[in-house]
């Protein structure tokens, strides 16, 4: 796990492609979310998009 700024980084082998999971801040509340192949900071190849929104208790 690493981390850019506030953004999260998970690489890992998967089958022999190399995979990145990928949290990318947007405010307090919402991130990002995209798996696929990142390679030189920039997406190759997107196996999922979407975004997680917080909910306030």
């Amino acid at each position: 796990m690493e981390s850019e700024e506030k953004n999260l980084k998970y690489m890992y082998d998967y089958g022999g492609t190399f995979v990145t999971e990928m949290w990318i801040y947007k405010d307090e509340k919402t991130y990002d979310f995209i798996v696929g192949v990142y390679e030189n900071g920039e997406w190759t190849q997107k196996f999922l998009e979407t975004e997680f929104i917080g909910k306030s208790k």
